[in-house]
């Protein structure tokens, strides 16, 4: 504007005494602008185009990154975001104008005071040009919005806007964004060729900001269409040795320009800055999922994509959300090229829920690929994706039992890899997949193996399944084998409750207890094992509280309390519920529990009626089935007892028994032969 003593000349006019008066009122009534006022302006202008550079920096980059709008939703968005934030610059620009033609405008003897020696008056006047070049900016990124019909035209006009502008004030930003707008219009070949002049001028002049130097190198390569990637290289580097070296914007702008021209561009940038690794992937991910959705990622396409580009896409789609890029991931997974551990993984995760089977194969697929694989960026060992696998594949068979071959895929492949490290549960559940698939042996083969291990609760869980395969299968050929299973099954039922077994049980435990004394006639620790039967028999009773699970329970409780009367409570409230019946079982209960009470008179009336109801079970006159003989031989020892018994009479009986029957079970007739010598 001139010296600050522009007006020194006029404050010689005479003015009459009430105009100065009125208009140093005017002034003190503060109608003048102050710092605070130009501050003020300068700061809404600069928050205006950071809100802006903010919000739209995901949308310009992805821009940058693709050369294109990722749909018409993108771009739309950007218009909206620049042409807002031009409006508001605009009406701050015309705010900073008042301003500084209210300073120009003041007639005051203080002028230079207020004004010229505080650099109030050029303050507002490159405030008024930032904000101006400012809203440049702002209609920049809206001009990359327009149609293509005006879109050369918006951009000339904004040429000559920021050439009318830089007639006041010119900054090396200023000749960034023009050499910009003449490399993006498409006008006539001069228009490059200014383009790259003013380009050169910024990173051939040493006086120029280092931002605005390396952004104007980076302009230049774009319109180099370059043969080779050793420019960039070298750009990369110096930007490493900068002050601009953390320029998040710069080094996507950069990366972006590389990729295009070297197919390791991003992973070398990602090297050199790893924190722009998640936005370059969101970036990639983006501009797949665009090219997918407009059936543009052909065959061809995706082979100038590269293995690095293809993880970082599959990095950001797990972790925004896998399962909202399925079509993407399958589509890379499918290609041998992108087959590495992460992006098989990703893919499965994106496919648990709805294709179980799919990730399952997914998931073995990534597991089976060597740590070597190239560019494999997953930090999860192999091991535990082949469990996760098996995990999943578990899950699946649950749901579908027709899915055993790529179950079994997955355990066999999760026990190789695993070895010893497997998870003891997964291996459990593997044997009993074996055998529902149908692999009997083989899953018979692995529980014994886990039931050979000195201890742990699936050792005891594969010793549990064990016992009840041979319940189900009645491996019980041998004598004593019954009791032994049996044993078995309730020292193991109380850490596995499932009542699949019981019937079973149930059935191997009443012929236990239906041939009782055999075991008690040899078995050294018989007590001991009523009590595991005992617990057998409440299992039983508690998954099918029938009449026959009560009346097992009854016997059991019986046998189980040796010579505490206490413990014969449960057995009278059992029998008590049932009722009087005439029952043969039920009579034989209530025989062993008055015997067991001392109630020999009542024990031996019932046991007498247990031998009448059997009397009839033999196919000749002068035999007696075995429940019998049990019969009569504890009718005899209860009588024996009795106070009014003569001991003659019951030796007698027994001879006579001895001499009237044949075929006497061995056990009774040794049993009869142990009573006649206690009485002689």
């Amino acid at each position: 504007m001139g010296s600050s003593n522009k007006y020194a000349t006029k404050m010689t006019v005479a003015l009459p005494a009430v105009v100065l008066f009125l208009y140093a009122a005017a002034v003190s009534a503060g109608a003048l602008p102050g710092a605070e006022d130009i501050e003020s302006a300068a700061e809404n202008a600069r928050l205006t185009l950071e809100k802006f550079m903010q919000e739209s920096f995901e949308l310009r980059m992805r821009h940058e990154y693709s050369g294109r709008f990722l749909g018409e939703q993108d771009k739309e968005e950007l218009r909206k975001l620049a042409k807002g934030a031009s409006n508001k610059l605009l009406t701050i620009a015309e705010g900073q104008r008042k301003l500084k033609q209210q300073i120009e405008d003041y007639q005051g003897e203080d002028w230079d005071e207020r004004y010229g020696v505080t650099g109030l008056w050029r303050r507002v006047s490159t405030d008024l040009y930032a904000t101006k070049l400012a809203k440049c900016e702002t209609d920049y990124y809206f001009g990359l919005t327009v149609d293509w019909s005006i879109f050369n035209k918006a951009l000339q006009q904004l040429r000559e806007e920021i050439i009318s502008l830089d007639t006041t004030f010119s900054s090396a930003g200023s000749r960034l964004l023009r050499a910009k707008i003449l490399a993006l219009a498409q006008i006539d070949s001069a228009w490059n060729v200014l383009a790259t002049d003013i380009l050169n001028s910024l990173t051939d002049q040493a006086n120029v900001p280092e931002a605005i130097y390396f952004r104007a190198a980076i302009e230049r390569l774009k319109m180099a269409r370059l043969v080779t990637a050793e420019p960039l290289d070298s750009l990369a580097q110096e930007i490493t040795q900068s002050n601009c070296a953390d320029d998040f914007k710069l080094v996507l702008s950069l990366a972006s320009l590389r990729r295009r021209y070297d197919p390791n561009g991003l992973e070398k940038t990602v090297s050199l800055w790893p924190q722009t690794e998640d936005f370059l992937g969101s970036l990639a991910l983006a501009d797949l999922s665009y090219s997918l959705k407009t059936e543009q990622l052909t065959e061809q396409n995706l082979q100038k994509v590269s293995i690095f580009e293809a993880e970082l896409a599959a990095g950001a789609a797990w972790k925004d959300k896998a399962q909202d890029h399925k079509k993407l991931l399958y589509q890379l997974s499918s290609t041998k090229k992108f087959q590495t551990p992460l992006i098989l993984y990703v893919t499965a995760l994106a496919f648990a829920d709805t294709s179980p089977t799919k990730a399952v194969n997914l998931l073995v697929q990534a597991s089976r690929l060597s740590q070597s694989k190239e560019s494999s960026k997953l930090n999860i060992e192999l091991f535990e994706i082949a469990e996760q696998a098996a995990q999943l594949a578990y899950n699946l068979l649950a749901e579908d039992s027709t899915q055993c071959e790529p179950v079994l895929k997955a355990f066999e492949n999760y026990v190789k890899i695993g070895g010893e490290r497997i998870d003891k549960e997964l291996e459990y559940i593997y044997s009993t997949i074996l055998n529902d698939c149908g692999f009997s042996k083989e899953g018979e083969e692995l529980l014994r193996k886990i039931a050979n291990r000195p201890a742990g609760r699936w050792r005891n869980r594969a010793r549990f399944e064990l016992t009840v395969n041979a319940i189900r299968q009645k491996q019980y050929r041998e004598p004593g084998q019954k009791g032994t299973l049996l044993r078995q099954f309730g020292s193991l039922v109380t850490e596995n409750k499932d009542c699949e077994h019981a019937k079973a049980v149930k059935e191997l435990l009443s012929e236990v207890i239906g041939e009782i004394e055999e075991y008690e006639s040899r078995t050294g620790d018989f007590n001991e094992m009523m009590q595991e039967v005992k617990t057998a028999a409440r299992f039983c009773y508690d998954c099918l509280p029938d009449r026959q699970s009560t009346l097992l329970l009854v016997e059991a409780c019986v046998l189980a309390a040796g010579k505490d009367k206490q413990r014969l409570s449960e057995a009278e409230v059992l029998l008590e519920n049932i009722g009087q019946n005439s029952d043969v079982n039920v009579v034989r209960c209530r025989a062993r529990l008055s015997c067991k009470q001392g109630k020999f008179d009542e024990a031996a009336g019932l046991w007498a009626q247990v031998a009448e109801m059997r009397k009839n079970e033999s196919p000749a006159a002068n035999q007696r089935s075995w429940q019998w003989w049990r019969a009569k031989y504890y009718e005899l020892r209860c009588w024996a007892k009795c106070p009014q018994t003569k001991k003659t009479d019951v030796l007698h009986t027994i001879e006579v028994l001895e001499h009237r029957f044949a075929d006497l079970p061995a056990l009774w007739a040794e049993r009869l032969n142990s009573r006649k010598k206690q009485i002689e």
